[in-house]
Order: C-alpha cells, then sequence, then structure tokens
C-alpha cells in the first residue's frame, strides 16, 4: 500500500477524500495518481484486486477507481466482493470501473454487480476527475461523455 500525496494546488485541502486507485499497470496507476492528486484526494494503490483487498482490510476509502482486466482478481470479481458484503469496508463505496473492453455485455455485467460508472481506456482526465468528485458529493451517478451510466437505478447501459 502506498500513500501519495500529489495536491499542487493549494487552493484544495489535501487528503479531502481517500480513492483506492486498481490497476496492473504501473503507469496507468500514475496516471491517475496525477490527476486524482492534483485535485486534492489521498491516492491508495494495488496492482491487482487481491493487493485492493488487503489494502480495504487496513485502510477507509471512500471511492474505488479499479481495471476491468487485471491478473488474480478481476475489477469485476472486485466489484462483486465489496457489493456483497464479504469485505470490511461499506458495500456502497462509489466504484468506477475503466476499461478497453466497453462493448455492452461487459458493461451489463458490471452494472449487475454494482459498478456505478464504466469510462472506456483511454480515460479522459476531465472524466475522470468529474465523474469522482460527482460520486463523492452526490453518491450519485453521472453519465460520462461516452454516454455511458450505470447505475441500480437506471435499467441501461
Amino acid at each position: 500500500m502506498i500513500r501519495v500525496p500529489l495536491n499542487s494546488n493549494p487552493a484544495v485541502p489535501e487528503f479531502s477524500s481517500t480513492i483506492l486507485v486498481v490497476d496492473d499497470s504501473a503507469y496507468i496507476r500514475r496516471f491517475f495518481a496525477r490527476i486524482l492528486g492534483d485535485a486534492g484526494y489521498q491516492i491508495l494503490f494495488a496492482a491487482d484486486g487481491v493487493v485492493a483487498i488487503d489494502v480495504l482490510a487496513e485502510c477507509q476509502v471512500d471511492a474505488i477507481v479499479t481495471d476491468l482486466e487485471m491478473p488474480r482478481l478481476s475489477g469485476h470479481e472486485l466489484v462483486k466482493q465489496i457489493r456483497a458484503g464479504r469485505l470490511a469496508i461499506p458495500h456502497d463505496v462509489p466504484i468506477v470501473v475503466c476499461s478497453s473492453q466497453a462493448d455492452r455485455e461487459t458493461q451489463s455485467q458490471l452494472l449487475r454487480s454494482g459498478a456505478d460508472v464504466f469510462l472506456p481506456k483511454p480515460v479522459n482526465r476531465q472524466e475522470l476527475l468529474s465523474v469522482v468528485n460527482q460520486l463523492l458529493q452526490n453518491n450519485l451517478p453521472p453519465i460520462s461523455e461516452s454516454g455511458t451510466r450505470l447505475s441500480k437505478e437506471v435499467g441501461n447501459g
């Protein structure tokens, strides 16, 4: 587990919320950490779903941004375990899933599993920040620029 304060904006208080970034690509983890850290969020890292579960056992998080396809435990399985209440965190923590696999069946499976928002890779910086901000402020999933909205309240993707 790594805590990274990357806030370069003095107008935004550091560590306003904690976000767990889960991705098997170190480049993507750094990319997301830069975007979210510069906005004042505290960032925790995990290289896959198994490491994410270990981090979640030790730390409270306010949101999760996860890749879909990872070794050992996928983002889809991570979402299912969280929503089933199998982990020692609130089962309704906001979850954003990012993937280059953006077909409707994948999105539908994520919806049924409880993901809040799906963002196709490559992820747009502003869209990621907007989605996370809205989820944390309202706990209501926004509609992404790509038109994808995953929510139990909305029956389509």
